[in-house]
């Protein structure tokens, strides 16, 4: 207040002239001064304002694409998981004796059927469930699908195989009587097995899992396996096999 009240009583009890224009020039330096610093001031907070501000929006939008990208991580995370778990195949639950779809012969696999994802899919189910049970053949009928199907394990190098639309084109007229278990007869699994007679060689063809036609001659183990999956998609188990060799074998003896 000081500022504005001095120049007027200079002006009033001040005669002088030149006293007058000191006095009068010191209230307008005194008034630029003040004004200026206030202005600047004013300035300097606005852009200090407008700097958070613009902090604030970049920590914000920092935030928020941190916040998307974490978001769109998690997601791509889970369709690998998904997609990886999709690839190993998931163990499948295995149908009861007593189910008739392990009594009823299985559909022919078509062309098309073959492409499809979801028989990749079944495929790769089928043989999780296989190396989970520890087995060395499971039948399509086994998880309850209907289909022509089977993956088996060959005895040389224990690797995969899938056979689909299997047809027994000859047998050796010489035969083997030797234990075979099934998972879909686990309590003969704790009797070590059921004694079957099987030709000891045969010769077969069969589509694998891109539907390509292959013929092969089997023997051994691997010629039981194939006859055992095989008996599978005709609605057929080893009881029933080992049943009727029983029947034969007691009308020869009478």
């Amino acid at each position: 207040y000081l500022i504005f009240f001095v120049p007027i009583l200079s002006f009033i009890y001040i005669s002088s002239d030149l006293l007058f224009y000191f006095f009068l020039f010191l209230f307008f330096f005194f008034f630029f001064f003040f004004f200026f610093f206030q202005a600047e001031d004013g300035i300097r907070d606005a852009q200090e304002s407008r700097g958070l501000g613009d902090v604030y929006k970049r920590q914000v939008s920092t935030q928020s694409t941190g916040l998307y990208t974490s978001c769109m991580r998690a997601a791509t995370l889970t369709k690998r998981l998904a997609h990886t778990a999709s690839r190993q195949g998931r163990v499948l639950e295995l149908a009861a004796k007593s189910e008739a779809v392990l009594r009823v012969p299985t559909h022919v696999i078509s062309p098309e059927q073959f492409k499809a994802d979801r028989f990749q899919q079944l495929l790769r189910d089928m043989e999780a469930t296989m190396v989970k049970h520890d087995a060395l053949g499971l039948a399509a009928p086994q998880v309850r699908e209907p289909v022509r199907m089977f993956v088996w394990r060959r005895s040389d190098d224990q690797s995969v195989g899938v056979v689909a639309n299997p047809e027994v084109m000859g047998a050796s007229e010489e035969e083997l009587l030797d234990w075979e278990g099934c998972l879909s007869l686990p309590e003969y699994d704790r009797l070590g097995g059921v004694p079957v007679q099987r030709p000891v060689a045969v010769m077969v063809r069969y589509q694998d899992g891109e539907g390509q036609v292959r013929t092969e001659q089997l023997e051994g183990w691997d010629a039981r396996v194939f006859l055992h999956e095989a008996d599978h998609l005709d609605g057929v188990l080893m009881t029933d096999i080992e049943r009727d060799h029983r029947k034969k074998r007691s009308r020869s003896q009478t």
